[in-house]
């Protein structure tokens, strides 16, 4: 299964300097900036952003503590759940999919 990177695998820090980086993802860019929105307008019973009137510097810091604990607690099951949602997505959207 091919991937959107221009590399040919991620099984290489893509993070790496020595590697070629992989190409934008416009799907990822969106879903960062949704969570930078969701960050600065986020209001619950413990935590209300407005309250708070958070600096960018504040943001930026949360969205990056938020991205560091979904990177350290990201387990196979997650994956693999997330992989299901997505192929059934994608067969459910293809119209080559529908029975004739």
């Amino acid at each position: 299964m091919q991937n959107s990177f221009s590399q040919p695998s991620l099984a290489s820090n893509p993070c790496d300097d020595t590697e070629p980086q992989p190409t934008p993802s416009t799907a990822i860019d969106a879903a960062l900036c949704d969570l930078v929105q969701r960050v600065i307008n986020f209001s619950d019973d413990d935590f209300d952003a407005e309250w708070f009137s958070l600096s960018d510097t504040e943001v930026e810091g949360l969205v990056v503590q938020v991205l560091q604990h979904l990177t350290d607690t990201l387990d196979g099951k997650q994956l693999s759940g997330y992989l299901l949602m997505l192929l059934s997505t994608a067969v459910g959207s293809d119209p080559s999919s529908e029975a004739c």
